[in-house]
């Protein structure tokens, strides 16, 4: 499972527990706390997990996955030089569905995968840009992406990816 955050995401959402200048501890945090919610279904089994599981069914409907990695790009810090220019989730997208990307590569050429992914970002999916990139990803992986679903001021896009190699 891949999950990608943006940083104006990051931003928005320090802004809604209250910390205007949110430091990297706090980012660091809210990651870690995003993405124990994302997996917990997946590694952990008892009543309150199913709860989650079946809020994120609703708006993802995902198989169980077996296998669980990510792939962050480096978040830029005021006052230092720009590690990554570009840090948006449609940017990591793209790196990440690029075919020899170790997110969705395998050595197994007999037997077919699936690459499911969630991206959260911030902003309107005409200023990201994702309507292009959804659409040249689905020429690419030959139009087996599921819809994108709209969450009020955020956006998720689910993909779902059969990987034959």
């Amino acid at each position: 499972m891949v999950n990608v955050v943006d940083n104006k995401a990051l931003d928005k959402m320090a802004e809604g527990v209250g910390k205007m200048d949110a430091t990297f501890k706090d980012t660091n945090s809210m990651i870690a706390q995003i993405m124990r919610m994302a997996s917990s279904p997946f590694m952990d089994v008892n009543s309150s997990t199913s709860t989650i599981q079946n809020l994120i069914e609703d708006l993802c409907p995902l198989p169980r996955l077996h296998f669980i990695s990510t792939a962050c790009f480096p978040c830029n810090l005021p006052g230092r030089p720009i590690i990554a220019p570009k840090t948006t989730a449609t940017d990591t997208l793209r790196r990440v569905l690029q075919p020899k990307s170790l997110m969705i590569s395998t050595t197994d050429e007999l037997i077919g995968k699936i690459v499911a992914g969630i991206v959260v970002f911030e902003g309107s999916r005409d200023d990201i840009d994702v309507i292009r990139i959804g659409k040249d990803a689905a020429l690419k992986y030959q139009n087996l992406f599921m819809a994108i679903f709209p969450v009020k001021e955020q956006q998720i896009v689910c993909l779902r990816q059969k990987v034959d190699r």
